[in-house]
């Protein structure tokens, strides 16, 4: 498990541990397409978040930012939200971080969220070279109980981490879906609500770029 790094049973105690404090898994969401497909055209992987300790937990073991917060680990004062604009989002592994939200209604139920992950703590666990991790992740907020059932509460949100770089491959990652880290010169685009997202080349992976598309 986890390049050897973690024995089976050691993730099994974490992933366990995680349920008994309030934790969900952490899944995916494949995408073959960029700009971003409707989501009726992705497909949901469980376990599919492979960076978390509550997915496969493979090649990072710290949680996801949703699960940090229903854990209590983290709260809603950390998280931006915003429609557009650049704003710095800062290692969640970290004490104090700060995550950004796209909130495109301003109705307090963000579409996308991005948290900062970084080599610190348990993401030194499982990776096969500290820098893949070093940059975004981008979650799609799924509600489960139908796209256009909204809510505020966060404890009912449903993100699952997006692949911005589908069907990419790279030297370190044969599987193109363990290569989902958000990075410069990265962007994708929701034609939906008319807005693209980009790392700020001036941002070192910490910028994130939300734009109108024109």
């Amino acid at each position: 498990m986890a390049n050897g790094n973690l024995s089976y049973f050691d993730h099994l105690y974490s992933h366990e541990t995680g349920h008994n404090l309030n934790a969900l898994h952490d899944n995916l969401l494949h995408c073959m397409k960029n700009p971003i497909a409707l989501p009726s055209e992705c497909v949901p992987i469980e376990y599919g978040n492979n960076y978390s300790g509550m997915g496969g937990g493979t090649l990072g073991n710290h949680f996801s930012f949703l699960n940090k917060l229903r854990v209590g680990w983290i709260n809603m004062a950390d998280l931006i939200q915003t429609s557009s604009g650049s704003y710095a989002v800062t290692p969640i592994e970290l004490p104090d971080p700060v995550y950004v939200g796209f909130d495109y209604m301003n109705d307090n139920f963000p579409e996308y969220v991005f948290e900062k992950r970084s080599s610190a703590g348990f993401d030194t666990v499982g990776l096969f070279t500290q820098a893949n991790l070093d940059g975004a992740f981008v979650y799609r907020n799924v509600p489960e109980y139908g796209w256009t059932s909204p809510t505020s509460d966060p404890m009912l949100w449903n993100f699952l981490l997006v692949d911005t770089t589908p069907g990419k491959k790279s030297s370190d990652w044969v599987n193109p879906l363990y290569d989902a880290v958000f990075k410069i010169p990265q962007n994708f685009q929701d034609g939906q609500r008319g807005r693209g997202f980009k790392q700020n080349a001036g941002g070192a992976n910490s910028m994130i770029d939300v734009y109108p598309l024109t």
